[in-house]
Formats: structure tokens, C-alpha cells, sequence
């Protein structure tokens, strides 16, 4: 990702998905398991965080990626379990490129989980967006 890009926020990412898929804020609610239907707009809000409990119906529910949507709740409101996660788990730490490579493809996808195609192993990669 170029230094200049910010890094688009969980807000931001929910935002682009559910309007991506069309969905109002209810049916979301319901969809992740809430009884009250507005739990989804507290938290594009930001009145709430997002439980973890709520992450993988909800990354199916807006076809993103769980792993990333739970990297990212936990960077915004729990960063340093997210530190100790990945210390504890140093097989899922990448190089610097490695990371850069993977912000850049999550920035332009919106969290989407788009299939790269890997055009030249050796020089170039595209993203394949539908």
C-alpha cells in the first residue's frame, strides 16, 4: 500500500460492503444473530464495537473475510491481544513486503475476498475483481 493511502477503517469497510450488497441495517441485525434491529447502525455508528461474537456471520453476510474483519476489529479496539496473537503465533507473521503486498490487496478489494491471479510468478500479480 502506498504510505500516502490510509488504510480504510472497519467503519469505512462495513460501510462499502453493505452497500455493496444492499442490504439495510435490520436485516444485517438479524442475520448476525441480534434481537434488536438496530445493533448493526450502533455499530457502523460507532456507538458499540463490533463483538467478535458477531464476526463470522457477518463476514458471510457481507461476502467479506473473516480473518481479515477479525484482524481489523481487534487492530481498532483491541490491538494489543492482537500483538500477543501474533507473538504467540510467529508462523502467521509475514516480511514487511509480505504485509505490504497483503494491506495493498485488502485497500483495493474493501475486504473483499477477491481471487488474485497470479498473471508471471515472477513479476506480476493482478487482482480480479468481480
Amino acid at each position: 500500500m502506498n504510505p500516502s493511502q490510509q488504510a480504510p477503517t472497519l467503519i469505512e469497510i462495513l460501510s462499502s460492503a453493505q452497500s455493496e450488497c444492499g442490504k439495510p441495517d435490520a436485516e444485517i441485525s438479524s442475520a448476525i444473530g441480534s434481537d434488536r434491529a438496530n445493533i448493526f447502525a450502533m455499530i457502523k455508528n460507532g456507538s458499540i464495537k463490533l463483538p467478535v461474537s458477531f464476526i463470522p456471520l457477518l463476514a458471510e453476510t457481507l461476502s467479506l473475510d473473516p480473518a481479515y474483519l477479525f484482524r481489523l476489529t481487534l487492530s481498532e479496539s483491541m490491538p494489543d491481544v492482537l500483538k500477543v496473537l501474533d507473538t504467540l503465533h510467529p508462523h502467521n507473521a509475514l516480511t514487511t513486503n509480505e504485509r505490504e503486498l497483503i494491506d495493498s490487496y485488502r485497500y483495493l478489494t474493501k475486504g473483499r475476498d477477491v481471487r488474485p491471479t497470479v498473471i508471471d510468478a515472477n513479476s506480476l500479480i493482478a487482482l480480479v475483481a468481480a
